[in-house]
């Protein structure tokens, strides 16, 4: 015996029309691109995690975050997490330690340059709270910068030293 289908909508309002996508409400478009958080700013599988731990060529140090580099080809900074469960015990605070990481290292790609980076998480990073954690955070990705600034010369300069030699 067929069963006869209930109609759910009987005595319910009518349904108002999508308010999706915001812009078409708000009048503005989002800038989500330059902030987000894809697949192309991901360190993704072993190699490309393996590529930086062979060959980092820098490195920030704090007591409960270390921080390795290398310049890629790309042209955007990449991030990957090490966050061990030795480490970090409670699952909730793993989530919240990548969490608050994948989310600084959003807002602060742009003086990030093009490196592959991977974050390790050290004893004791789970234990502090959100504000100490984007202070260390924020630390860590100025000192990275500068190390990066600091090693490159740009190609116009090196160009540059090469003519007034041969001159």
């Amino acid at each position: 015996p067929q069963r006869a289908a209930v109609n759910s909508s009987i005595g319910a309002a009518p349904k108002a029309a999508s308010a999706w996508p915001p812009e078409a409400i708000l009048g503005f478009t989002s800038s989500v691109g330059e902030f987000g958080f894809g697949k192309s700013k991901r360190l993704l599988n072993a190699s490309e995690y393996s590529a930086v731990f062979d060959a980092a060529e820098f490195k920030v140090s704090e007591k409960t975050v270390l921080c390795l580099a290398r310049r890629s080809q790309l042209n955007q900074p990449r991030v990957g997490l090490v966050i061990a469960k030795k480490n970090v015990r409670l699952t909730v605070q793993r989530n919240r330690v990548k969490r608050v990481i994948r989310e600084s290292f959003r807002h602060n790609a742009t003086t990030l340059h093009s490196c592959d980076i991977v974050i390790l998480a050290r004893r004791g990073l789970g234990d502090l709270k959100n504000p100490e954690m984007n202070q260390l955070l924020m630390r860590i990705w100025q000192k990275l910068a500068r190390k990066v600034e600091n090693s490159v010369l740009p190609e116009s300069i090196v160009n540059q030293t090469i003519i007034s030699r041969a001159l």
